[in-house]
């Protein structure tokens, strides 16, 4: 979090934000739980990226960590 924006979409390097959320979402697993800080930039992130509102994006990253336990 030290150098992540608060902006997602000022990270264009699509290969970076890949790995950033696969480590979120493999600590998140291993610890049992997300932040509220992780949660809320994976969720600008993907709403970013993907093109959908947060509330979306909120579902989808919901739904792959449900898919991951």
């Amino acid at each position: 979090t030290l150098l992540r924006p608060n902006d997602p979409a000022a990270s264009n390097n699509q290969g970076e934000a890949h790995q950033e959320v696969a480590r979120i979402l493999r600590r998140s697993l291993e610890s049992g739980k997300l932040s509220d800080a992780d949660q809320a930039y994976l969720v600008k992130l993907v709403a970013h990226r993907v093109g959908v509102d947060e509330a979306t994006a909120q579902q989808r990253l919901t739904q792959v960590r449900e898919q991951a336990k």
